[in-house]
């Protein structure tokens, strides 16, 4: 069985800035900031629930509990595989070096396979007994001067517009097609 990835730590910037949210709900005034900024994570948590898209760079897991022939990771884009432990036979963690497997990405998701000539080792047959650490979020919003530049505009947009509905419910109406619109065009074959 695969559990759903879990991110291990809060990402470095959000996918739209506190002044892109200001600018598209008209608000001015330093008071309405907090509120906004709880919208913009708001509006990115839910995109990246519903579609299974990272958005901003962050270190995420997911955990299996046996090895297959090929392990997918339904989420993306990975940037990265940091660590793969499995529990051995006799109870104990083990990290398999990066030689021993390989893995390839695709656009919101990843693969991952034993190295050519190489098989998996046998796992103890118990809850999330292979753990796969990996990297995801959209290039370039990791490193050392995140940048949320290479976020698709409709993406930018679609939270834009769940962020204006979160402050105004009214909203909600005008934007909830296109919101639905983005968001599905995202997840189409998509387990999220």
């Amino acid at each position: 069985m695969m559990n759903k990835p879990v991110q291990l730590a809060a990402p470095a910037i959000e996918p739209i800035t506190l002044a892109e949210a200001r600018a598209d709900v008209k608000v001015d005034l330093p008071e309405d900031d907090a509120r906004l900024l709880r919208e913009i994570r708001a509006a990115r948590e839910q995109f990246e629930s519903e579609t299974g898209v990272i958005l901003t760079s962050r270190p995420m897991r997911i955990a299996f509990d046996c090895f297959n022939g090929e392990i997918w990771i339904p989420t993306g884009p990975v940037l990265s595989i940091d660590a793969l432990r499995y529990v051995d036979m006799a109870g104990e963690v083990q990290t398999l070096e990066p030689a021993a497997y390989q893995w390839r990405a695709g656009i919101y998701e990843a693969y991952v396979r034993p190295a050519y000539g190489r098989s998996w080792p046998q796992a103890r047959p118990q809850y999330d007994s292979v753990q796969i650490d990996f990297t995801a979020g959209w290039p370039g919003t990791g490193g050392e001067s995140p940048s949320a530049d290479l976020v698709p505009g409709n993406i930018k947009q679609a939270l834009l517009w769940l962020v204006a509905k979160y402050f105004d419910d009214s909203a909600a109406t005008a934007y909830g097609d296109g919101i639905d619109r983005v968001i599905n065009a995202y997840k189409v074959g998509r387990v999220a």
